[in-house]
């Protein structure tokens, strides 16, 4: 019975590190010029699964992931984190996935993705002064960041906590 037992037990520890699921790519801008230094997360119901930061050549890899649908986080270092939704880890394979950060931009409107149009203010950029800072706490405007880039989002839904 015993050497039943450590022969299964050999058998399930065997498999379980022999599976190589994971996520391999490149990150590029726009200008098809390769992203050194961001930091690329597996998320499972936002808890962090593996994460890695890309190199020189913008490359990144992730390995031993176990199968399934997860959520992509990619952040660099003073801009605003970008989530890709439902991205599958096959089984036993890795999935080539090249990036292109920040994305295609899309010219916000005065309307939530959620249909309405109440709850809604600006999204200010840049270093606050006395004055923004008092709107901010007031609820008027929401502070966006001194980074500023041609894709951030101009609105922001009190009601859904999003921006647009």
């Amino acid at each position: 019975m015993t050497t039943l037992t450590t022969i299964l037990l050999l058998a399930t520890w065997t498999v379980s590190f022999g599976q190589n699921s994971g996520l391999k790519g490149q990150v590029i801008d726009n200008g098809q010029n390769p992203l050194a230094g961001l930091t690329i997360k597996i998320l499972d119901s936002d808890s962090v699964v593996t994460w890695t930061v890309t190199g020189q050549n913008g490359d990144y890899e992730l390995q031993n992931i176990k199968p399934g649908l997860y959520d992509l986080s990619i952040q660099h270092l003073g801009f605003r984190e970008r989530i890709l939704k439902d991205v599958r880890i096959p089984a036993n394979d890795i999935l080539q996935f090249n990036i292109t950060h920040p994305g295609p931009c899309t010219k916000s409107e005065k309307v939530c993705p959620n249909g309405h149009t109440d709850n809604l203010i600006p999204i200010v950029y840049g270093l606050p002064r006395k004055r923004s800072i008092k709107k901010s706490d007031k609820g008027q405007i929401k502070l966006g960041g001194c980074i500023v880039t041609d894709c951030d989002p101009a609105w922001y839904c009190k009601t859904d906590q999003i921006e647009f």
